[in-house]
């Protein structure tokens, strides 16, 4: 049994909502980032970007 999960494949199923222009980050990297956050323990945007920003290349 594969236990492999592909965050990308599974976020590319969902639907896009926004409109053309607020489209400033790709869905996929905000919801990854909320993700990271989240398990984190990350309370703000500001605090979630951080996370990301030092963790960027684990």
């Amino acid at each position: 049994m594969n236990s492999s999960v592909d965050f990308k494949d599974i976020f590319n199923q969902i639907e896009e909502y926004r409109s053309h222009i607020n489209k400033l980050h790709n869905l996929e990297d905000i919801l990854l980032i909320g993700i990271i956050g989240v398990i984190s323990d990350a309370e703000t945007w500001d605090q979630m970007f951080l996370v990301c920003k030092i963790k960027r290349d684990f």
